[in-house]
């Protein structure tokens, strides 16, 4: 299979697939857990499994409270005690956007999760499955359908099913595994060490310059980066494009790279985060999306004003101030609005109730 033909946001796009690869001496050592640090490796292709498509429904029919606490159609399927919790982690979630003066930035989350052997006792414990719940309410608020675009890797990587607020339960149980063939996917064939580029380069080049849209990329790993050449490389090209990279350390492992992001010079925006925990189970909802997400709206912003995320289309008249207070870190609009969804003094005049931040 060479092209993959998927459409997205409302466009057809195009991305190369190339099943099937031979990677050489270096990817050969690497295969065996020999570290090839700043040699330039051929990267391997993703694994030659059936790849499923990415969901992308018509316009999303999710509301939002005067919380800011958005709701997706799938949650209507939940149990009323799953609601319930879910409610809660969302607005967890909101509160934390709220705070940061990011009420809305809809766009697009990645999940990507290490699967490597050395993951395994968080595997068998069920750990692995609960992060990944924990990633759904991330999603009804950040994802333009709720759901979460997921992703597994260790030597190579596979792409999984998206993850949906509805059937998280199901997906958990069928697709978290390191070994085996579950659910169509064969995961003994990603190999059992870790090699990020092949994922990273993926997931970069599904990304569009200049997009309104923002993506959140949530990586999880225990351990590794050492291809420092390579990754730094890379998180300066992705500078330029609308993701924000989220790393998350478990464990207590080195993570190479991943612990100098906040001084990597060369970039457009500061576009990662990283923190690391021994245990994410240890951490309260409040603890863990307050780590997951203070830095996404300092990104949202810096990303505008480089004009690497594009501003949204600009209705007619809608005032330039929103913009600037919202790269304040202010309600986007220019009073504030309410939580009860009465309009701001700018919008009471013109007559018109969009408060969207202005294209340039």
């Amino acid at each position: 299979m060479l092209l993959e033909v998927y459409r997205r946001n409302g466009s057809w796009k195009v991305r190369n697939r190339s099943a099937g690869w031979s990677g050489g001496l270096d990817a050969l050592v690497t295969e065996h857990g020999v570290s090839v640090d700043e040699s330039p490796a051929r990267t391997p292709a993703p694994v030659p499994t059936p790849e499923p498509a990415r969901n992308v429904a018509a316009p999303s029919s999710a509301t939002v409270d005067g919380g800011g606490v958005r709701t997706v159609p799938g949650e209507a399927k939940l149990s009323l005690v799953k609601r319930e919790k879910l409610n809660l982690q969302k607005r967890e979630v909101a509160k934390v956007l709220l705070r940061k003066g990011a009420a809305s930035p809809v766009g697009r989350v990645v999940l990507v999760m290490d699967n490597t052997g050395s993951m395994s006792k968080r595997y068998r414990s069920g750990e692995v499955k609960r992060i990944i719940e924990r990633m759904v309410p991330v999603a009804t608020q950040l994802d333009s359908d709720g759901n979460l675009e997921a992703y597994a890797y260790a030597q190579r990587f596979v792409r999984l099913p998206d993850v949906t607020v509805a059937d998280a339960d199901t997906w958990v149980n069928t697709y978290v595994h390191l070994h085996g063939r579950h659910g169509g996917v064969d995961f003994d064939a990603i190999g059992g060490t870790n090699n990020e580029i092949p994922i990273m380069e993926e997931i970069i080049g599904t990304l569009d310059k200049g997009a309104t849209a923002p993506t959140l990329v949530l990586f999880f790993t225990d351990g590794g980066f050492h291809a420092r050449a390579q990754i730094t490389a890379l998180m300066r090209t992705a500078s330029a494009f609308p993701a924000f990279w989220q790393f998350i350390g478990i464990g207590k492992s080195s993570f190479g790279v991943l612990e100098k992001l906040d001084n990597l010079t060369g970039r457009l925006v500061d576009n990662a985060g990283f923190f690391a925990v021994e245990n994410v189970d240890k951490l309260t909802d409040t603890a863990l999306y307050e780590l997951l997400l203070s830095e996404y709206p300092d990104w949202l912003r810096a990303a505008r004003q480089a004009r690497v995320l594009s501003w949204p289309e600009r209705p007619a008249g809608t005032h330039s101030r929103h913009r600037a207070r919202l790269l304040q870190g202010k309600p986007d609009c220019c009073r504030g609005r309410r939580s009860d969804g009465r309009r701001c003094a700018n919008s009471a005049r013109s007559g018109r109730d969009d408060h969207r931040v202005p294209s340039r």
